[in-house]
């Protein structure tokens, strides 16, 4: 977490670092360097909506990514269900789907673990 800022409207800003640790190789090395690729998440929470929108600030290769999406908190019964809508698009190409779904399951496993540790953590 880099930033974090409540308004008086009740929303929160936040500003986060992630970095999705992963072995690039071939072609794609030669747009994203040595480093793994890196970027902030910078989102907005509504409490009023039980939504966060999200749009992802790339540190490696910015011209190369663009992408945004909400994360929606709904009750189910005694259960809560998070859906995570986004858009990933990777300007590469030949390769840039590729790219694509490298970073959705990153994304994917990455707010799969989130849950697990919730749940855990809530249930003690």
């Amino acid at each position: 977490m880099l930033t974090q800022t409540k308004t008086k409207g009740g929303k929160v800003t936040r500003r986060v670092r992630c970095v999705l640790g992963l072995n690039v190789s071939g072609p794609a090395k030669k747009f994203l360097g040595d480093g793994d690729p890196a970027w902030i998440e910078a989102s907005t929470w509504n409490a009023k909506d039980m939504r966060w929108d999200f749009v992802i600030q790339p540190e490696v290769a910015a011209e190369l990514l663009d992408a945004d999406g909400a994360i929606e908190i709904e009750p189910d019964g005694d259960k809560t269900v998070r859906t995570i809508r986004g858009r990933v698009k990777v300007k590469v190409p030949f390769y840039g789907s590729r790219v694509e779904g490298w970073i959705v399951k990153g994304m994917s496993d990455a707010y799969d673990e989130e849950a697990e540790r919730l749940e855990a953590w809530l249930n003690g």
